[in-house]
């Protein structure tokens, strides 16, 4: 019998050791006839000006925690990385390495480098069996949205999935999805904070039309926070039902409604519950503009809070390829937060915070290997907790050379 601690068990074991294994298959499969491999180095440089580098309420706040009034600074930023894509037969591989450096003008302190190793594979078996194979580590700056400290804290994740799909009929499909996520975010008094997750997610599709796709999505959760007083165990049940539809080439539609219960265990034993789904529609509005838009209603872990968090939002996208060397893209979401009572941090218990977010990047290919980017964002929360509303903005400069 597979207990939900044998599965997690499984894949803290299992993931590192796949990752390793698509890493060696990708260096070490021989040259076939059949094999395509593509290997693309790039690296870039930019500017940005960040009006709040540490997402303060105040120019008084930002002097009493850092001596000085001044919120804003200018960062240098470099990326070098690359690309690796090999296709065998009906096996597709990939890999990216991606080193970064942050050099702060003013806020020395901050300066630091970061790192990203993706590997991935994609399988298939006959046309009856498929599925995917991905791992991802990441070294990072913590976020300061989420944490009222002006200190540098570097935060480590490791994220394993593993999705199979079986075609039972031509028109029933079995597709499961397991997921283990590691995320150590040290936080101001608890320097070992981490939070762990676990997730299997079995599916059952039924083909409707050839354009009309009807799956039922069952989901168990179990997680833990560690590296505080008291460790926070909890698990999550969901079920829902989804729809996909397709209008022709140029739309594309999907609605999921269900129902989520995470009880959370252990002296702080509390249980979020509700109704949660999600609407999203991609539609291609002329040969050159796509919109994406999405809404969504979900309960999920809040790290900041060491906490769960019941959300409900919205968000808007348009792309618009002007010629075939300039791009244009906006976003724009805005999100409306509940967190739970947390024993740990009694301040931030029943705290809301409304978020809205919005970005625009404008591109321009001048030649083959070269991509110039200019980027504009916008940040603001409203909280219930003064000291967590803050608003801000950053624009942005890059120069990306790639060598495909």
């Amino acid at each position: 019998m597979c207990t939900r601690r044998g599965v997690a068990a499984t894949c803290h074991r299992v993931f590192p050791a796949l990752s390793a294994a698509v890493l060696a298959t990708m260096v070490a499969a021989p040259c076939a006839a059949q094999a395509e491999r593509t290997l693309v180095p790039y690296g870039a440089v930019g500017i940005e000006y960040q009006s709040n580098v540490f997402y303060l309420d105040s120019a008084q706040r930002a002097q009493t925690l850092t001596g000085s009034t001044q919120r804003d600074d200018i960062v240098v930023r470099e990326r070098v990385g690359v690309d690796l894509r090999r296709r065998i037969g009906r096996q597709r591989l990939h890999s990216t390495i991606e080193g970064r450096r942050y050099d702060f003008m003013q806020f020395h302190q901050l300066d630091h480098d970061e790192l990203l190793v993706a590997l991935g594979m994609d399988w298939q078996l006959q046309h009856l069996f498929d599925g995917a194979l991905d791992y991802r580590q990441e070294r990072r700056i913590a976020s300061f949205a989420d944490r009222n400290s002006t200190a540098l804290s570097i935060e480590r994740e490791r994220i394993g999935d593993a999705r199979i799909g079986v075609s039972i009929t031509p028109r029933w499909r079995l597709e499961s999805t397991l997921r283990r996520r590691e995320l150590r975010s040290p936080l101001p008094g608890f320097p070992e904070l981490s939070l762990t997750e676990t997730t299997l997610s079995p599916a059952l599709r039924y083909e409707i039309t050839e354009l009309m796709k009807a799956s039922l999505v069952p989901e168990l959760q179990t997680g833990r926070f560690d590296g505080i007083p008291e460790s926070q165990r909890f698990e999550q049940r969901g079920l829902g039902l989804r729809l996909d539809r397709a209008v022709g080439s140029v739309t594309r539609a999907d609605a999921q409604l269900g129902y989520t219960q995470r009880k959370q265990k252990g002296d702080a034993a509390t249980t979020v519950s509700g109704v949660t789904g999600a609407l999203g529609l991609h539609r291609e509005l002329t040969a050159k503009t796509t919109i994406d838009l999405a809404l969504y209603r979900r309960v999920a872990s809040y790290v900041g809070d060491a906490s769960t968090t019941r959300e409900i939002g919205g968000s808007a996208a348009v792309k618009w390829q002007a010629t075939p060397k300039s791009a244009l893209s906006l976003r724009y979401e805005r999100t409306r937060g509940r967190l739970q009572q947390a024993d740990v941090f009694a301040e931030g218990g029943g705290r809301r915070d409304n978020n809205t977010i919005a970005s625009t990047q404008l591109s321009y290919q001048p030649l083959p290997w070269m991509v110039v980017a200019l980027d504009g964002g916008y940040r603001q929360r409203d909280s219930t907790r003064s000291i967590d509303r803050f608003d801000g903005y950053i624009a942005a400069f890059e120069v990306q050379l790639r060598f495909d």
